[in-house]
């Protein structure tokens, strides 16, 4: 189940990249989504963050932000 959420959110993070960036979604990125891995990257002028934020019961959330 995670790993589908994780593959969601790339195909997402991958739409949201051509609309707000016009550029495909980076390698690194995904391949950080992909795997649950924080990080912070610098597209085409923006900021880019993504955070994993452990919760109080079991699993994760990851959290994309483009600012």
């Amino acid at each position: 189940a995670i790993q589908r959420a994780h593959r969601n959110l790339a195909e997402h993070a991958a739409t949201l990249f051509e609309a707000a960036l016009h550029t495909q979604l980076p390698e690194d990125i995904e391949a950080a989504i992909l795997s649950g891995i924080r990080g912070a990257w610098d597209v085409s002028g923006s900021s880019v963050t993504l955070e994993r934020i452990v919760l109080s019961g079991p699993g994760y959330e990851l959290r994309l932000r483009i600012e």
